[in-house]
């Protein structure tokens, strides 16, 4: 598949909506607030809203009814709607795997929570390697079938998992994968190498997450370091932090000096 030439699509990442007594990452904690969220949002001339089940990190699971709420408070203005699409993703984590009870579950509880019939799209937000994929592909399928959402993504997949599922689909004419979220800025670039071009041989659209790199490009790592911010060593977000060896071990590059620290920046790898 030859690289679009669409504009970019921007999705407001909502991982920072949630119990905020509960996770000093949530910033949005109230059906109000998340409403005032959207509404700048939208005003801007945006629709595209993605979370996940186990959002926001510290205390999952807090998110989606919070949005739900939300979105439901614009029926009292229906002339002035705005129209939204919504995704989210299921985390194997615990006793929630990939398998095919978990998954009909998770995504029931989901649109419970959002009060909403179907969303656009529904990730498997990691790979569960401890389930076998033909089941989890089936179960996204027969879900899909049911209408309970409309696309099947993936996120955080290597490059030959992809490849076994679409192959998986393809081989039982379930519904393949049409949308991969992944890790990708600047800085963050080790998707070009493999997994892009996989991506495009199955027409798989990309959905980069933290293109900002969790605003160190503009410089909140230096103005925005007080305790519980995501700049503050002792709080993980999703174990992805742009100074952590996790992070750095991931992508590929090794420790940003002290001097592109500072600037917000670091030479690409």
């Amino acid at each position: 598949m030859p690289p679009s030439k669409a504009a970019p699509q921007l999705v407001l990442g909502l991982a920072n909506v949630g119990d905020t007594s509960a996770d000093p990452m949530a910033r949005y904690g109230t059906p109000n607030a998340v409403k005032q969220l959207f509404d700048t949002f939208f005003n801007r001339g945006y629709t595209s809203l993605d979370t996940a089940r186990n959002y926001p990190p510290h205390a999952p699971g807090t998110a989606e009814p919070l949005i739900g709420a939300a979105l439901k408070s614009y029926e009292e203005h229906e002339s002035t709607k705005p129209c939204f699409t919504i995704s989210t993703k299921i985390m194997p984590r615990g006793d929630r795997p990939h398998t095919r009870e978990k998954i009909e579950q998770n995504i029931i509880e989901s649109l419970t929570a959002l009060q909403l019939p179907q969303v656009d799209i529904e990730y498997l937000h990691d790979p569960d390697r401890t389930t076998p994929f033909e089941e989890t592909c089936e179960a996204m399928d027969k879900a899909c079938l049911e209408g309970k959402f409309r696309r099947f993504g993936l996120s955080n997949h290597k490059p030959e998992e992809i490849e076994r599922v679409v192959k998986i689909c393809e081989e039982n004419g379930y519904v393949k994968p049409s949308v991969y979220q992944g890790h990708y800025n600047a800085i963050a670039r080790a998707v070009e190498k493999d997994l892009l071009p996989v991506l495009r041989k199955h027409g798989i659209s990309f959905y980069a997450f933290s293109p900002a790199a969790a605003g160190m490009f503009s410089g909140n790592h230096k103005r925005n370091a007080e305790p519980g911010n995501r700049y503050d060593p002792t709080v993980c977000l999703m174990c992805i932090h742009p100074f952590s060896s996790t992070w750095r071990t991931n992508n590929k590059i090794s420790s940003p000096s002290a001097n592109s620290i500072q600037d917000g920046i670091s030479d690409p790898p």
